[in-house]
């Protein structure tokens, strides 16, 4: 009678689990192309392309800006033709992802400590990278209309290879 009833419960289980896996596998779609490639966009979208082009044309502006106030006050030492500028929330998919693990992780290193210079109201930051990749400047205009500037110089460690560090940050105002 035992083995019966045991019998009778254990297809009874098996059944209800029989009746409800469907509804449990409907829960689930399965991942489509169109799926992957939507996903894909937005993980490969760069800040810039996503933000209202007025908001993107003014930070340019502002940076432009910037750059000639950098290019008369140091005519000497900074050509702004052995720049490139980047829009600095995406320096990481078109500069750093290529550096190695460690000269990328001192790199935002240095960028994060020149960060801690934003006050209240700054605009975003652009990056100008030079040439020759071993010295980038981080440039915004502060909320008073001055431009600050922060000097990342690479330099190269026996044990780590190349690393990047702040090395000044100054304002100009004209």
């Amino acid at each position: 009678m035992k083995n019966k009833v045991l019998k009778l419960s254990i297809a009874g289980t098996i059944l209800c689990l029989a009746a409800l896996s469907p509804v449990y596998a409907s829960q689930f779609q399965p991942i489509t192309s169109e799926k992957i490639e939507r996903e894909g966009t937005r993980l490969t979208t760069t800040w810039e392309q996503s933000e209202k082009k007025e908001v993107v044309e003014q930070l340019y502006a502002s940076w432009h800006k910037g750059i000639n106030r950098l290019s008369n006050k140091e005519a000497a030492t900074f050509n702004k033709d052995d720049f490139k500028l980047y829009f600095g929330f995406d320096i990481l998919q078109h500069y750093t992802q290529y550096l190695s693990n460690t000269e990328q992780q001192s790199f935002h290193m240095a960028v994060n400590q020149a960060k801690k210079s934003y006050q209240k109201g700054d605009k975003a930051y652009g990056i100008l990278i030079s040439s020759n990749e071993k010295s980038a400047k981080m440039i915004w205009e502060r909320n008073t209309g001055a431009t600050h500037v922060a000097e990342l110089v690479k330099y190269t460690d026996e044990k780590l290879g190349p690393l990047w560090k702040l090395s000044n940050e100054f304002d100009i105002t004209e």
